[in-house]
């Protein structure tokens, strides 16, 4: 049978399916949409021409699920939950809300909140953007009593393989469980494409940079749609599957293959605000299917380049000897630079200092105290808007005696009386009167705390690195445990600990 015959014959079994009596039954999907979508001659691409049909046999046959057992449990867990929890959770609607792409209908997307809503209870859950679109995804062609066993399946693989640290590095996991593994993650693909593209072929991030797009927005985007964003459904679905057996390390290789294949367009967008949305009608109109396969398994995929275990700064030895050193000097933020504290060239030390995956990022200006005021609440205020996004913080101090320190903090500054955040990729740094870094020096995870009345970065030792009154007015630094710091603004140990603030400048990258 020839390739456009077997594929028109594909396309006759899997309209077959989707008019089923059966598959109508479900009535979670928008049929004529997804028949349009899927199955028209021009978008029908599937490899052989692979019947839907056999897709949903095959998940079924993959995670060894019994239908009727499946639908029985499921009953019972939505039951014990309760009509008011389900209720609830249909009017919230907070999975709709994020996703980018679907072919549900309204009941498809209530049973999308109801499965959702049960597993991010019943397993603590607190932030996996990429289960989302899974599951909207599996829902055409499962159940959704199956498609819960299902993502019930792959959270306890996951949850058991980020444990360990010897097994999560291999990326063959599917879901991260908090918000923090999840910016790990993106960051891990950050440093994988940085280590395995050479300077001079890194044309696409260049251009990016240049016109101030970030470029991990453009990675977000990506894993929290599950490629839906920029791929047609037929693609997509292709995804899906290999997804199901090889973890999110497939998110790597299309995340790379999208903008590989649409590089030449991307060059050619100047409009950092306009570009996402740009690249999403070209890549969904003009990806061909055959190429983007073949550029995503061509991605040099080695594992020291993506060990998920150490996606964090590299630490050096003598950090302060490094200066000037970076490989990455490309990267040196090149948009307006409206500092009142650093020039330009200041301002480049400090971002030597900075992990591989942020230097790409582009830094901006969020408070400046003496234009915003010295007052801790309206910096908190300031803030709020950013407190779920996957950014960070850059913190920079001058005092009155023209002395500069500051911090890089890898979450968002805010007031958070539960204890302290950040992870190891914090730091701390001097640049006047003298350029010193000071990486975390593994004593303890006290790095960014936000009282009402204070803020601090780092602890124990002889107390926190960097402390700063609520007024923003006045400060004191000391030899902290966390980074192993010397005072950050050069003074002497038990004389210049306390200092009176003359500026205060907070970024967001």
């Amino acid at each position: 049978m020839g390739g456009k015959e077997g594929k028109e014959a594909s396309a006759d079994a899997t309209h077959a399916f989707f008019n089923s009596e059966a598959y109508r039954a479900s009535g979670c999907v928008d049929v004529d949409r997804l028949k349009k979508e899927l199955v028209s001659p021009e978008k029908y691409c599937y490899f052989q021409g692979v019947p839907d049909k056999s897709r949903r046999e095959a998940l079924l046959q993959l995670f060894n699920l019994n239908p009727l057992t499946c639908e029985t449990r499921y009953q019972t867990i939505v039951k014990m939950a309760g009509d008011e929890f389900v209720e609830h959770t249909k009017r919230a609607g907070m999975a709709a809300k994020t996703l980018e792409y679907h072919c549900l209908n309204e009941k498809g997307l209530e049973e999308l909140e109801i499965i959702l809503a049960l597993l991010f209870k019943e397993r603590h859950i607190k932030h996996s953007p990429l289960m989302i679109p899974v599951a909207s995804l599996l829902l055409i062609y499962l159940k959704p009593a199956e498609v819960y066993h299902l993502i019930a399946e792959l959270i306890t693989q996951s949850s058991e393989t980020l444990k360990s640290p010897e097994q999560s590095q291999l990326i063959r996991w599917h879901f991260t469980l908090e918000k923090q593994q999840y910016f790990k993650l993106l960051s891990t693909f950050v440093k994988s494409y940085m280590s395995t593209t050479l300077r001079g072929k890194r044309s696409v991030l260049l251009h990016m940079n240049k016109i101030g797009f970030d470029f991990s927005k453009y990675v977000d985007t990506c894993f929290k749609s599950s490629l839906t964003y920029f791929l047609a459904l037929p693609i997509a679905v292709e995804v899906l599957m290999m997804f199901m057996i090889e973890g999110v390390k497939i998110m790597f290789r299309y995340t790379y293959s999208v903008m590989k294949c649409h590089k030449t367009f991307i060059k050619k967008c100047n409009s950092p605000g306009e570009l996402l949305e740009l690249l999403k009608n070209e890549a969904r109109e003009k990806t061909v299917p055959s190429k983007i396969h073949k550029r995503a398994f061509k991605y040099p995929l080695k594992r020291k380049n993506y060990d998920f275990k150490k996606a964090q700064i590299d630490k050096y030895t003598d950090p302060n000897s490094q200066i000037g050193a970076s490989e990455y000097t490309d990267y040196i933020p090149n948009c307006p630079l409206n500092s009142t504290i650093l020039k330009f060239e200041e301002f480049a030390k400090m971002w030597h200092f900075l992990p591989d995956y942020v230097k790409i990022r582009i830094p901006e200006l969020l408070y400046c105290a003496q234009t915003d005021g010295f007052n801790l609440q309206s910096l908190y205020r300031k803030m709020q808007p950013y407190k779920n996004e996957y950014k960070f913080t850059l913190l920079i101090i001058q005092t009155k005696k023209d002395e500069v320190f500051g911090a890089f903090i890898d979450d968002v500054f805010r007031k958070y009386l539960k204890g302290y955040i950040g992870s190891s990729d914090c730091f701390v740094f001097s640049l006047k009167p003298e350029v010193k870094c000071f990486y975390d020096a593994n004593d303890n995870q006290r790095y960014l705390l936000g009282e009402q009345d204070y803020f601090q970065i780092g602890g124990e030792g002889d107390g926190p690195a960097i402390w700063v009154n609520d007024t923003l007015e006045r400060g004191q630094t000391n030899s902290s445990g966390t980074f192993g710091n010397q005072l950050l603004n050069c003074g002497i140990k038990g004389r210049d600990e306390q200092y009176d603030i003359h500026n205060f400048e907070l970024y967001i990258l």
